[in-house]
């Protein structure tokens, strides 16, 4: 291994990261503290395609790590050093851990590639299965992790108290997940005992940043809607009862509450930040930047709110040079669309979309925005030779673009010249054909 001279940190609470990158596909990786990408710090891929630092870890736990398109979770505790070689070709099964947690992080990456085994065998028998059948199933997936942990056991015993537990709420919380998804789909003949897994809920949990864990607990909550037969219209009011009933773990409950808060937002366009359903999120949520965060969502939505001039976003087209958006949008009725070179296959679906869209109204002028400003001579090369949309980049850093993004690739915005129409609409959403044909009636 390339890093094994990686050595403990001798500064508190700092954590050394170091590695190489193979196939980059952007020159930042991010590293959160949160599933939200809240906290966190950026490390940068230089010569040689490596790259090292140091951040700040109060105490021992589960962190995100963002590499481009992908993510994985870490274990990081103060004081340490962690090293890591990844292919962005293979991600998962390239990832190679080093240093003084390299043991603890090279375990956590094999029962991840254990359980996704798991889950596609699954997938394919479970509607197959019946719950006892499910459950033993399950059972001897169980056994098999325990006796993949016991083959390193003289390592594991030297693991921190608190680490063991994270391992053994990863292998209980990947079979609570995978139940949860077979009640997703059965309703009927279901034994009251197969759904004792759901007190689990209740209690303290390990570490709430978990990805199965949160899986876990959005699936239920789902359920249980589904089970009471909740309205759409009262679903983020009764999420709010689920989790202030049912979810045991402070840290859980706010991951929760976050998720749902700015999924009503983004869902609803929400702009009043007086909103009772918004308010009632946030009256809950502990976490300050949580709240902050949500704010940041409503602010968002007013800037590209119905009615609002589209932002005059300073743009280039493909010979480098900055033209005026505003002038182009001017006397024209606009279709925006955005795209991002790292979502290839996205974009080309959505270009089939849009030239049907331009075949059926020739009149519409057609924008298409990229939004890797860092990357102006590969857009170049990938700019498709079509003359019916117009491509531009956005000449902005990526921070500075967070208020003019939409929350999703498939969401755009019709103008009438630079007047926002429609915003943040679903080019797959079922009500879209409406929604344009209106628009371009008008």
């Amino acid at each position: 291994m390339l890093f094994f001279a990686c050595q403990r940190n001798s500064t508190p609470h700092k954590t050394k990261i170091l590695g190489k990158i193979i196939n980059p596909k952007k020159t930042e990786i991010v590293i959160s503290k949160d599933p939200f990408n809240i906290v966190s710090d950026t490390l940068f891929v230089k010569s040689g395609n490596k790259f090292s630092g140091e951040i700040n870890v109060m105490k021992e736990g589960l962190h995100y790590i963002f590499i481009f398109p992908e993510f994985q979770v870490i274990y990081l505790k103060p004081g340490d050093s962690l090293a890591f070689v990844l292919n962005t070709s293979e991600f998962d099964e390239s990832l190679s851990f080093s240093g003084t947690s390299g043991f603890e992080n090279n375990l956590l990456i094999d029962l991840f590639l254990t359980n996704e085994k798991e889950n596609v065998e699954i997938s394919r028998r479970m509607k197959k299965l019946n719950p006892e059948e499910l459950t033993r199933k399950l059972d001897s997936f169980y056994a098999a992790k325990q006796q993949l942990i016991n083959s390193y056991k003289t390592s594991y015993q030297k693991t921190t108290p608190h680490y063991k537990k994270i391992i053994d709420l990863y292998n209980r919380v990947s079979q609570y997940r995978i139940k949860e998804n077979y009640l997703s789909i059965y309703k009927s003949n279901i034994p009251k005992e197969f759904k004792n897994h759901r007190t689990f809920l209740k209690q303290k949990t390990a570490d709430a940043n978990l990805p199965d864990l949160l899986y876990f607990a959005k699936t239920f909550i789902y359920n249980r809607m589904r089970e009471e037969q909740i309205p759409h219209s009262k679903v983020f009011s009764k999420a709010i009862e689920i989790i202030d009933k049912e979810i045991g773990d402070p840290h859980l409950r706010d991951n929760m509450y976050m998720i749902y808060c700015k999924n009503y937002i983004i869902g609803n366009s929400i702009q009043n930040p007086k909103d009772s359903v918004f308010l009632q999120y946030i009256n809950r949520l502990q976490n300050p930047l949580y709240k902050e965060s949500c704010y940041k969502y409503i602010k968002k939505n007013n800037i590209l709110a119905k009615g609002k001039e589209f932002p005059a976003l300073p743009v280039r087209n493909r010979y480098g040079n900055i033209v005026s958006l505003n002038k182009l949008l001017k006397k024209h009725k606009n279709l925006i669309s955005y795209w991002d070179m790292y979502f290839m296959s996205n974009f080309k679906s959505n270009l089939e979309k849009l030239q049907k869209i331009k075949e059926e109204y020739p009149e519409l002028q057609i924008i298409v925005l990229n939004d890797n400003p860092d990357d102006f001579q590969e857009w170049q090369l990938q700019i498709p030779q079509n003359k019916d949309f117009i491509f531009l980049q956005v000449n902005l850093k990526e921070y500075e673009m967070e208020n003019f993004l939409p929350y999703g690739l498939n969401q755009v915005f019709l103008l009438d010249s630079t007047q926002i129409q429609q915003s943040l609409i679903n080019l797959y959403d079922r009500n879209f054909a409406g929604k344009i044909n209106a628009f371009m009636k008008k």
